[in-house]
């Protein structure tokens, strides 16, 4: 089952979901304490989402959405800035929060879902639904 937290969900378990959500970031790792608590404070204003996928009442995974704006249209996008796995996680799993982050981004109107990540079965199941992985991020450290 995936669900996206409400933000007292977000708050009682904070504590434990800060080292997954440190190392989440497929772009931009996440290495003190200031950042996790912006990222608290966004997740909390609503800013950003923080979803959940849980397995016989365990969460196994996570990932940190936010939706943003196209530079270039100015469409709305939504954005998958990082998954995080406990362990192995079923296929289905990751089936359901692709179903699950398209429904949401449509209901939020937007026209695309942008996903970062360095999760080789995610690549796959993105690469089996249809998603576009060709393109690539490209970071310079300065």
């Amino acid at each position: 089952m995936v669900r996206k937290l409400t933000n007292s969900q977000i708050v009682e378990s904070w504590d434990d979901l800060k080292p997954a959500l440190a190392l989440s970031s497929a772009t931009t790792p996440i290495d003190f304490e200031g950042q996790l608590l912006e990222l608290l404070e966004r997740l909390l204003s609503g800013e950003a989402q923080l979803w959940v996928g849980v397995v016989d009442s365990k969460i196994v995974c996570l990932c940190t959405t936010f939706i943003g704006r196209y530079i270039l249209n100015n469409k709305k996008e939504f954005v998958v800035a990082g998954f995080y796995g406990y362990s192995t996680i079923p296929e289905g799993i990751w089936l359901e929060f692709r179903e699950t982050l398209i429904t949401y981004a449509k209901d939020m109107g937007c026209v695309q879902i942008t996903a970062y990540t360095k999760n080789s079965k995610i690549l796959q199941v993105a690469a089996q639904s249809g998603a576009d992985i060709e393109t690539r991020f490209i970071r310079w450290s300065i």
